[in-house]
């Protein structure tokens, strides 16, 4: 099976957000935020491999304002990386 991986984000301002970053920001588990991309209510994650899968923060942002109502330009809250956090 064949992948098309991404290359790393231009900028510091373009990192990578896992799943469990978002699901924490949106308050809501893993499987909750599957689903809303398979709706089509989330943007896809990028393929960095076989079976890791991230967000871009840009990608983000943009999702946030257009869809949630962030148009005083918050950027979509995203919380660091903990230590239990898996791919």
């Amino acid at each position: 099976m064949h992948v098309d991986v991404v290359d790393p984000p231009a900028t510091p301002a373009d990192e990578f957000i896992s799943l469990q970053q978002i699901a924490r920001a949106l308050k809501c588990n893993a499987a909750t935020v599957m689903r809303m991309v398979a709706r089509g209510d989330l943007p896809a994650p990028l393929p960095l491999g076989l079976r890791r899968k991230r967000w871009l923060r840009s990608q983000l942002n943009a999702w946030w304002a257009t869809v949630l109502g962030g148009q005083d330009g918050s950027p979509f809250p995203i919380a660091p990386p903990e230590p239990g956090d898996f791919d």
